[in-house]
């Protein structure tokens, strides 16, 4: 049975302590060393860290081979099937992708030292942004095969690792959301938003709280994936797992 039923707090409704959030890192970094390498790789292949903004300012996806390195690096590591490099297709992935970034008004996405727990904008503005992105054609003939909802969360993510979440499909529904719209991804933004400021509403919080739950590197919209991924994972079965009966204190 979903943890997240019928008449049971959805994912993100209440309130979580850095001893929660400590232990469901440190499961997601146990369960999951792939995504983790897979985002230093990325990270590494375009010399970004996401504690030092002047290089994150050299993202840009009109580039071929930022693009082609998000797709190769990241998203499709992270199970996104999107058209592999070898498929017909992939150049049309490819030419979406930049196409929507060059589409991007100056001024649209968060700057890159915006961080979500202190941004008070009215977070709707991004939902034609994730839209456009999403519902863009990554097949040759623009069949039905779009980037989707599920990977225009991590390329917003990639791109603004301080202010935009990733998701999936289990994280969705535990949401109560499972279609996967922009006014859902705006809903979770709101949620996740809440959730930070009570954990780490500013620099000098987020830094204690890093060195409190053993995540020096992570920003604290990152810290907030893992915890997400990490209460929504489900056995082969279809049984939810509870990390606390997984190890998940390592």
């Amino acid at each position: 049975m979903s943890p997240f039923g019928y008449g049971e707090p959805k994912l993100l409704d209440t309130p979580i302590s850095a001893e929660v959030l400590g232990k469901r890192c440190a499961w997601y970094d146990k369960k999951e060393p792939s995504y983790n390498r897979s985002l230093a790789e990325y990270r590494t292949a375009l010399r970004i860290s996401v504690f030092d903004e002047e290089s994150q300012r050299h993202l840009d996806l009109s580039a071929h081979g930022q693009s082609t390195l998000l797709i190769e690096l990241l998203l499709n590591p992270w199970g996104c099937r999107l058209p592999k490099l070898e498929s017909q297709h992939r150049a049309t992935a490819l030419d979406q992708v930049e196409a929507w970034w060059c589409g991007l008004d100056a001024d649209v996405l968060p700057t890159v030292s915006d961080r979500l727990a202190a941004d008070g904008t009215c977070l709707a503005q991004y939902a034609p942004v994730f839209r456009d992105l999403s519902e863009r054609s990554v097949r040759v003939g623009g069949d039905s095969h779009t980037w989707g909802p599920v990977a225009a969360s991590k390329t917003l993510y990639v791109l603004r690792p301080h202010f935009f979440l990733a998701w999936d499909t289990n994280i969705r529904k535990a949401l109560g959301r499972p279609h996967g719209t922009a006014e859902d991804y705006v809903h979770f933004l709101e949620q996740a938003r809440v959730r930070l400021n009570e954990l780490a509403p500013d620099d000098e919080s987020l830094k204690a709280l890093q060195k409190e739950i053993s995540q020096p590197s992570c920003t604290a919209a990152e810290m907030l994936n893992k915890y997400c991924w990490s209460m929504t994972r489900k056995k082969k079965g279809g049984s939810w797992i509870d990390p606390d009966l997984d190890g998940a204190s390592g």
